[in-house]
């Protein structure tokens, strides 16, 4: 089964993720100049796509996989979903730039607040469920230098991978 160490990977991703949208909502609130407020603009829909990118990795590697081997534990990643819908709803209203960047900066400010409401959630009810319900298993990872998104299709038992494809893909899409 899994350990601390194996879910690294998803931890540092959370690391980045508790901080990003409190720091863009203080920055958002002042730019010094317009060439400013354009590249705190980039660094918004930077990281929105980053968030959701990673929503999708879980969606498409992790929580299935849960589903299937923790069927009681079904009410949890409803729940973990759920709060999802907010973020959902918050993240579009932080994207949609007919709105001044300054005005967003409460949005984002919430965002921050609810973002790491879940990532608190889910690593009090996710986390247990990844150690005792996934393993590392070497046979189900890929061979060295496979493209990562082919793997993950080809692939993607091994939780390890799992989280190394998450990750990959919030700090590998041009960003």
């Amino acid at each position: 089964m899994l350990t601390t160490t194996d879910l690294s990977p998803i931890r540092l991703t959370h690391v980045w993720m508790r901080g990003e949208f409190g720091r863009l909502a203080r920055a958002a609130r002042t730019p010094r100049d317009a060439a400013h407020a354009a590249r705190i603009e980039d660094e918004i829909a930077s990281a929105i796509t980053r968030f959701r990118g990673h929503q999708a990795g879980q969606d498409e590697l992790v929580w299935p996989v849960l589903r299937d081997r923790a069927p009681a534990a079904a009410t949890d990643i409803d729940r973990l979903e759920g709060q999802r819908a907010t973020i959902a709803v918050l993240l579009a209203g932080a994207d949609d730039r007919s709105f001044p960047l300054a005005e967003r900066a409460d949005m984002l400010a919430e965002l921050h607040l609810i973002v790491n409401e879940h990532l608190d959630a889910e690593e009090r009810l996710a986390f247990p469920l990844l150690k005792a319900h996934l393993s590392t298993t070497p046979d189900d990872a890929p061979a060295a230098g496979t493209d990562p998104v082919e793997a993950r299709r080809a692939h993607g038992r091994s939780l390890e991978w799992r989280l190394r494809s998450i990750s990959y893909g919030l700090t590998n899409r041009g960003h």
